[in-house]
């Protein structure tokens, strides 16, 4: 979402450390401890640090079996701090710093679910990088900002790069060796990948692992390039502009964009500006109706502005991203949900079967899978597909 402190609606979507059952441990690389080890890359010897100055932050687990050189990869999501405010009140929250941050995490949900019925990951190395920065570790600033009794770092970037170079590093990661990759997120994450995806895979290469496949698979990080029209609704466009110019963003978003658009750089700090450029193949997880987005972009739930809102979405995935020549994809569901695209249905597939047939590049993969059915569709959410009336 936008600004320093979640809104208690959305803070459910965003509470990770919180509701989950499997450890996640350090393979004795220890990136998460406080107090950086010495030497450890993930320290903040290249400032690299949260919003409060604490070091940044990294959980991984362990893969085995058929998934031990297979790597699922994680930007968490939360938000954006959207003014100096914000930034200062996010810094005493975990979404700005790593003091409160455990030895271990304990997930075992979604795409990190350890039953193999519910995520082709679950024995896959998995890697849950800590959201500390507030710009969807974009930021590249190198002052730091004194507001509000805080001193304020703005290094997402650095994190970013820190977390690159301990997976690939052989004594402490195993990036470099994989077979599999798979960039991902949610919301604030889900850009995040959107973002970054081209430079990990720029990182791997460059490493000498040119055998891998990659692919990234945003989750509900499609977020519009808009500002409300009503006087007092929403001005997400101009927020994430703030976020893009006090971070110094334009080095950490995709070069290709940021070339294409030089006289506005800052519109590559939205996926669909980033989308026509990215060279990785990409698989966007997104709800036609996104709940944050309905409240925190749109600022609306009439149906008649929802669904307009919808199909401008929709519209933008079909000619921004689906249309390229990279043979991206898109599995859009019209539940209004946020972060719970993974196990909703469309055309009778899952979003994780759909990605994984994009994935593996099977035959008869079918890259655009986008419902078109009206808002408010309820049962849309649970997979009974007998009831929606259609678009017209």
């Amino acid at each position: 979402g936008s600004g320093g402190h979640v809104p208690s609606s959305a803070r459910s979507a965003f509470g990770y450390a919180m509701v989950a059952l499997l450890a996640l441990s350090s393979l004795g690389w220890s990136l998460w401890r406080r107090p950086p080890i010495p030497g450890s890359v993930l320290s903040d010897a290249d400032g690299g640090v949260c919003l409060d100055g604490t070091p940044a932050s990294a959980y991984v687990r362990k893969g085995h079996g058929d998934g031990a050189a297979k790597w699922y990869i994680h930007h968490e999501g939360g938000g954006w701090c959207t003014s100096l405010d914000a930034c200062a009140a996010r810094a005493q929250m975990r979404l700005g710093s790593t003091r409160n941050d455990t030895a271990t995490l304990k997930l075992d949900w979604a795409y990190f679910a350890t039953d193999p019925a519910l995520s082709p990951f679950w024995n896959w190395n998995a890697v849950f990088l800590r959201y500390c920065d507030g710009a969807s570790f974009a930021g590249d600033n190198e002052t730091v900002v004194e507001h509000g009794g805080q001193r304020l770092h703005f290094r997402g970037r650095r994190i970013l790069h820190a977390a690159i170079a301990a997976l690939l590093d052989p004594a402490t990661g195993g990036l470099g060796r994989a077979t599999d990759i798979v960039v991902s997120g949610c919301s604030a994450g889900g850009l995040a990948a959107f973002l970054h995806v081209d430079e990990w895979v720029r990182r791997v290469r460059a490493a000498g692992n040119s055998a891998a496949r990659i692919a990234a698979m945003p989750d509900s990080g499609y977020f519009k390039d808009y500002d409300s029209a009503a006087p007092d609704g929403p001005r997400y466009a101009t927020d994430m502009r703030w976020v893009f110019d006090a971070q110094n963003c334009t080095a950490g978003v995709n070069q290709r964009c940021v070339a294409a658009n030089a006289d506005a750089p800052h519109r590559c700090f939205f996926a669909e500006h980033t989308a026509p450029h990215l060279a990785t193949r990409t698989f966007a997880l997104e709800s036609r109706y996104d709940s944050w987005q309905l409240r925190n972009v749109l600022g609306s739930t009439d149906a008649d502005a929802v669904n307009k809102f919808g199909d401008a979405l929709a519209a933008s995935i079909d000619s921004r991203l689906l249309a390229g020549p990279a043979k991206h994809g898109a599995f859009v569901t019209s539940c209004s949900t946020h972060c719970g695209v993974w196990d909703k249905v469309v055309g009778g597939v899952t979003a994780q079967d759909a990605f994984m047939a994009f994935f593996h590049n099977d035959t008869g993969a079918v890259r655009r899978r986008i419902d078109e059915r009206r808002y408010k569709c309820d049962v849309c959410c649970d997979g009974d597909h007998a009831v929606c009336a259609r678009a017209p």
